[in-house]
């Protein structure tokens, strides 16, 4: 697979991760569940000594990121569609 191909195909299961997070935000708590620690606890103690590939790289982000990630959000309401601060 080119370079290009496999750049596509990498953006798209990234695009497609975003639309289904937009499409389902009350699937996701509105703040974290963690406990300060939690991430860096789950991390290895070291880097891999190889890079890893893409779909270790987006497991890892699915599995350690996203639950301690809040999405600051009201369930059922649109990250999009909130209006900027007032000043």
């Amino acid at each position: 697979m080119s370079v290009d191909a496999e750049f596509r195909d990498r953006f798209a299961r990234v695009a497609a991760w975003i639309e289904d997070y937009l499409r389902e935000t009350r699937r996701y708590p509105v703040l974290s569940r963690s406990q300060p620690g939690d991430l860096i606890a789950a991390l290895p103690a070291a880097p891999p000594d190889e890079g890893e590939s893409f779909d270790a790289i987006f497991r890892d982000f699915e599995r350690l990121i996203v639950p301690v990630s809040p999405t600051g959000t009201i369930p059922g309401s649109s990250p999009t569609s909130r209006s900027a601060p007032r000043r």
